[in-house]
């Protein structure tokens, strides 16, 4: 009974407002009867006003009883729970005063007031209000039917689209389109020529783009798109369709550890392994290292499957071979691979629950013994000979020596014992060292302190590291004279 008489109340209080909060004519006044009836009949009594409220610029407060002229601005002060009104003003335009919500009499309506509101149909929509509110009390079940009724299945949209000759086609869906369409060209008996070869390179470039998608990388494999797809062309003699195909198994590679996996089952590191080595392009073995390393990064059994494969070997003789100097963006490539498989070792997240065993996992093969006993050590004496000290063609390639001097560091540890002794490598560190010290004097020179900049921060991390080399170089070369 009481949520009756509230939701009275509310309805009465809305509508008076509706009206201007009673014009001229008739003051409604809900009168609470003892105890409503079961049909929850609300009673309405009609009071004449017995004053007239004079309006003045000012807000004043609408007594009980009390009359209001049509034009006047209304209001209820949010403060004081009260009704206010006062003469328009006209230059307030719509503008709301502070803390209060206000209204504004229509004076355009007709002459008698506002809405007739006729009691009866006041008792009508207050009848509705408590109907409604039993209906949404009495359950929570929801009328399935009803709902389904009023929308329709995917099925049956599918069903309309086909209908209009357009199809709906999932991003599986695509896969598997270019899947088959790939193994049956590939298969025809007919010469591959110019043609089908475009074809075939344009549908792995198409694969390569769904297969960033982490789960589209997922359905590639379980859809046999190795065995239909990356095999048939990886092993193809065509450098094209082997260049994509490698391209693409990086890509999809890339943080999927399921997808590491299958590419480990599948023995694509060995296959890799064996492309990037001469007499394949440059072309052809940049992509294999791509490949290669976004199957390695993170996953500890594919690194010992790879040092168990000769890997390190194999990168060996990039350098060895290179007589030319032709591969010398592939050597930074395996140099950063190599740099990073060990970071990787060192910083294992101990708060990540499977830290031990990804430990015991690294612990499988020993990485830094495989890199000493491989001749690595040599590899990175004649990359630090290689670090350019004077301009070429107006240009120093400093990324270059950036990531062979990083290199070095990581790997001081291991090969600083043999290297120390090493005059000609000495010296040639001390001519890099000079060279980065003038740069960044004259970066200094040029700019403000403030306006140095990403170059004098690099010119300073440059010095850095040759001074750790060099340091590190004449305390053990002391010691052992000692």
């Amino acid at each position: 009974m009481g949520l009756s008489r509230w939701l009275c109340s509310c309805v009465i209080f809305y509508f008076m407002f509706l009206q201007g909060c009673s014009v001229k004519a008739n003051d409604l006044i809900m009168v609470e009867s003892e105890e409503m009836e079961s049909d929850s009949e609300a009673s309405v009594e009609i009071e004449r006003p017995t004053d007239v409220f004079v309006a003045t610029t000012e807000w004043q407060e609408i007594l009980p009883n009390q009359g209001i002229p049509r034009g006047l601005h209304v209001r209820i002060n949010m403060a004081t729970g009260k009704r206010e009104a006062k003469l328009l003003d006209p230059y307030e335009g719509n503008e709301k005063a502070e803390n209060s919500n206000t209204m504004k009499d229509d004076s355009n309506k007709e002459e008698g007031g506002g809405p007739n509101l006729d009691p009866e149909e006041l008792k009508r929509v207050l009848k509705n209000i408590k109907n409604d509110y039993k209906q949404r009390s009495d359950g929570d079940e929801v009328d399935e039917d009803n709902i389904q009724s009023k929308f329709r299945s995917m099925d049956e949209i599918k069903a309309d689209f086909a209908d209009a000759n357009t199809k709906i086609e999932t991003e599986a869906d695509i896969i598997i389109k270019f899947i088959d369409t790939f193994d049956d060209i590939f298969n025809m008996e007919e010469k591959q020529d110019d043609d089908t070869i475009k074809s075939l390179v344009n549908i792995l470039e198409n694969l390569e783009y769904y297969l960033h998608k982490y789960d589209n990388a997922i359905d590639f494999i379980t859809l046999k798109g190795i065995e239909k797809v990356l095999k048939p062309s990886l092993n193809s003699s065509n450098v094209e369709l082997q260049e994509n195909s490698a391209f693409l198994i990086g890509s999809a590679a890339q943080s999927n550890p399921k997808v590491q996996i299958a590419f480990l089952e599948a023995g694509f590191i060995t296959t890799l392994l064996r492309k990037i080595t001469v007499p394949h392009s440059i072309r052809t073995g940049s992509k294999c290292l791509y490949a290669l390393a976004a199957i390695l990064r993170n996953f500890p059994e594919a690194q010992h499957s790879f040092l168990e494969a000769g890997g390190l070997e194999v990168f060996q003789k990039v350098f060895s071979s290179d007589e030319t100097n032709q591969l010398n963006k592939l050597k930074i490539k395996i140099l950063t691979l190599v740099q990073d498989l060990l970071d990787e070792r060192e910083n294992i997240n101990m708060t990540d629950p499977s830290a031990l065993e990804r430990i015991e996992q690294y612990n499988k093969s020993n990485f830094m013994a495989a890199i000493k006993k491989t001749g690595w050590c040599d590899v990175y004496r004649s990359c630090l000979l290689q670090i350019q000290h004077v301009e070429t063609d107006g240009y120093i390639d400093h990324d270059r020596n950036e990531k062979i001097i990083n290199a070095m560091t990581k790997l001081k540890p291991i090969c600083g014992s043999e290297l120390d002794q090493d005059v000609e490598l000495h010296e040639r560190l001390e001519v890099a060292l000079g060279l980065y010290r003038n740069l960044l004097e004259a970066q200094n020179k040029d700019v403000s302190e403030e306006d140095e900049g990403d170059a004098g921060e690099f010119f300073a991390g440059m010095i850095d590291s040759l001074h750790f080399l060099l340091t590190h170089s004449s305390s053990t070369s002391s010691k052992d004279e000692l």
